[in-house]
């Protein structure tokens, strides 16, 4: 093994570590917002004893207060967490492979490249959380949604290839390259997976210290097939 794949293997490593500290702290942002939501509630509550008195302007603060907490809470979770998760894989990936290629010249350049499929990820988790409640019972939905996922998959492709060197022949060659892909795709999914299920644990102080080594090993393991078929794909896309 060289110097590329252990390099390579401990940026994919700690980007799962900031992904598992990113479930973490969005899990205690919800639960502070719940909290806040909790108490503008009672301070509403308290602040309408004081209409006897024709006096408004408590009322009004508060629910000024309370607009802005559902904006920020909206806006953090449906575009801030996308986008640190987003740049998290996606920069990584990018970093990666320039150390594959041992150029790093266009890496921020590859990161302009993957702002159209940052836009389809923000579009489809809007449309999943408008139609949350039809997800399973709306065939139109289901359809919305799955080419949604689809294009996703397709842009991201295109972009790996870009990254990697030559598109063209990554399209051209799809026969060989797209199940190599996917497997990686799915490598790198499962580990991510299991880190948000290690997450969910450790937040309600579940996590045993054996099964940690257990799943930590089992995430180095996936970690070592992504080192392999992203070394592949690259030297022969290159």
């Amino acid at each position: 093994m060289n110097k590329s794949f252990w390099k390579t293997f401990i940026v994919d490593l700690f980007v799962l570590f900031l992904i598992f500290w990113l479930f973490i702290f969005s899990k205690g942002y919800v639960g502070n917002f719940l909290e806040d939501v909790n108490s503008i509630d009672l301070d509403i509550e308290e602040a309408e004893a004081e209409l006897d008195n024709q006096t408004t302007e408590q009322i009004e603060t508060f629910v000024e207060d309370y607009e802005f907490s559902i904006w920020w809470f909206y806006i953090f979770m449906m575009f801030i967490i996308p986008l640190i998760g987003f740049l998290l894989i996606f920069g990584s990936q990018a970093f990666n492979i320039a150390i594959i290629k041992k150029s790093f010249n266009k890496f921020l350049l590859n990161l302009v490249y993957c702002l159209p499929i940052l836009l389809i990820l923000f579009i489809l988790i809007s449309y999943f959380i408008e139609n949350f409640y039809l997800v399973l019972s709306d065939f139109k939905i289901i359809l919305v949604l799955g080419f949604l996922i689809l294009l996703l998959f397709i842009m991201s492709y295109v972009w790996l290839g870009i990254v990697c060197g030559d598109y063209k022949k990554f399209l051209k060659k799809f026969y060989l390259f797209l199940p190599l892909y996917i497997l990686l795709v799915l490598l790198f999914s499962f580990s991510l997976i299991v880190t948000g299920y290690l997450a969910a644990l450790y937040m309600v102080d579940g996590l045993l210290p054996t099964e940690f080594l257990r799943y930590f090993l089992l995430v180095c393991v996936l970690l070592v097939g992504v080192q392999f078929l992203r070394g592949y794909i690259v030297k022969k896309v290159s």
